[in-house]
């Protein structure tokens, strides 16, 4: 993505959108949250057979990493000025670290979640499938970048529509295979509860 950014040779666009980065890596991190500690979980389970536990654990890291990332999104949306000071933008990088942290922070349901079956689907041994989503993920966002930030000159707001693009693609992509080849993993709501026996 820089690298199509760089490529613009406007110095403020690249460093708003370099602005928006610790945004970015906040959630990733928050998707792995999900995505990873699901996985231990998942591993544990999986280990004494607990099929139908694991399918529980996997609906509760997809919707609540859902859930959580969409307060996010709000609370990133709401908090933007602030934010974007904090971040160090100035009266030459305001207008475009708001246009990438803006589109980040819509995207953010999105980002997070795309990084919860993509671990889990290592987890039950589907590495090939994750490994597709996530690559083609990468490049559709390599594709769209050229696209949206020079040819329809959307600048830095084309940059972040480009990687969200590029995470919607991994996260349904995910989606479709748990539906279709995974045993142990679920995006079923109605096991999106807990019960007593879930206590236990």
């Amino acid at each position: 993505m820089l690298f199509f950014v760089a490529a613009t040779a406007n110095t403020d666009l690249v460093s708003g959108v370099s602005l928006g980065a610790p945004v970015f890596t906040f959630l990733m991190a928050l998707g792995n949250i999900f995505g990873q500690g699901g996985s231990s979980l998942l591993a544990c389970l999986l280990g004494q057979n607990r099929i139908e536990d694991g399918h529980h654990v996997s609906v509760w890291c997809f919707y609540l990493s859902l859930m959580v990332s969409f307060v996010i999104g709000i609370l990133l949306i709401l908090f933007q000025k602030p934010m974007l000071s904090l971040l160090g933008a100035n009266k030459e990088t305001f207008d475009y670290a708001k246009e990438y942290y803006i589109w980040l922070a819509i995207g953010a349901p999105v980002i997070v979640n795309s990084f919860v079956h993509t671990n889990l689907l290592r987890t039950e041994g589907l590495a090939k499938e994750s490994m597709i989503s996530t690559i083609g993920g990468a490049i559709v966002n390599i594709l769209l970048d050229p696209l949206l930030i020079s040819t329809m000159d959307l600048g830095a707001a084309g940059a972040a529509i480009a990687t969200v693009i590029g995470y919607i693609f991994t996260m349904c992509y995910s989606l479709y295979v748990v539906q279709t080849k995974s045993d142990c993993l679920s995006a079923s709501v109605h096991k999106f509860h807990i019960s007593s026996q879930d206590q236990k």
